[in-house]
Order: structure tokens, then C-alpha cells, then sequence
């Protein structure tokens, strides 16, 4: 892992000791599918992982502001989305859990942001 001051490859921001196989090999192929996402000119891309399940991946932003909103990264509450559907943000994400200790995830203002962004402007809600 990366220590505070020390420059770290990207991958050593993804990679924990803590984490299960599996639990690494599924964000090897998120951090693949955002690179992806991020070169598509695509607001984002789709791949099923599993028969039952799929990953989104988002074209970055260059701002700061687009990737980064209050204190500390993935530890905002979101509020509920703006209608419709009147629906909290896990409603649009009841599955979103922290790899390796399983417990329920949070995620950053500014990715909602980004998300709800990309729910309005292209086909994203019909997939």
C-alpha cells in the first residue's frame, strides 16, 4: 500500500492485503473498464461480469470538482435523487458494498453528481 507522502503506482491504490481473490480480481476489472470508459468518448460503458450482474464504468472528468466533493472521499450520505423516480441513492444502488468487509458502501457527492448527470443525459436509465 501507498504511505502518506510517497508516490504510488495506481495500482497500489486498488491492491489490499485484506481483500479476498475474488474481491481483487473485480476491481482489477473496474479500474480496466474505467480506463476504458475513460477513452470511449462514451459518458459510459457497460460489460457483464456475471449472468446476473453488470458493470458501469464512467468517462472521467479533468476537474478536480468532478471527482472529488466534501471532506473525504466515499464517506458522503447521499441524498435522495431528484425525481423521477423519487428514490434514495440506494434504491439506485442496493448493492454497492465495501470489498473485503462486505459492509454497506458510500460514495462520493461529486460521483452522484456525475451519475445522476449521466441518468439524465443518455440511455443509462434503459440498460
Amino acid at each position: 500500500a501507498c504511505r502518506a507522502g510517497e508516490a504510488c503506482r495506481p495500482t497500489e491504490l486498488w491492491l489490499s492485503g485484506d481483500m479476498e481473490p475474488d474481491d481483487l480480481q473485480l476491481v482489477k476489472k473496474c479500474r480496466d473498464l474505467a480506463f476504458r470508459a475513460h477513452n470511449s468518448g462514451f459518458h459510459f460503458v457497460k460489460e457483464n461480469y456475471f449472468k446476473s450482474h453488470a458493470i458501469f464504468a464512467f468517462r472521467g472528468s479533468s476537474s478536480v470538482d468532478g471527482w472529488f466533493s466534501g471532506d473525504q472521499f466515499s464517506k458522503w450520505k447521499p441524498d435522495p435523487l431528484p425525481t423521477p423516480p423519487p428514490a434514495p441513492a440506494p434504491a439506485y444502488f442496493p448493492s454497492l458494498k465495501v470489498l473485503g468487509s462486505g459492509d454497506d458502501g458510500t460514495l462520493n457527492k461529486a460521483f452522484l453528481e456525475r451519475f445522476r448527470e449521466s441518468l439524465e443525459q443518455t440511455q443509462l436509465r434503459n440498460e
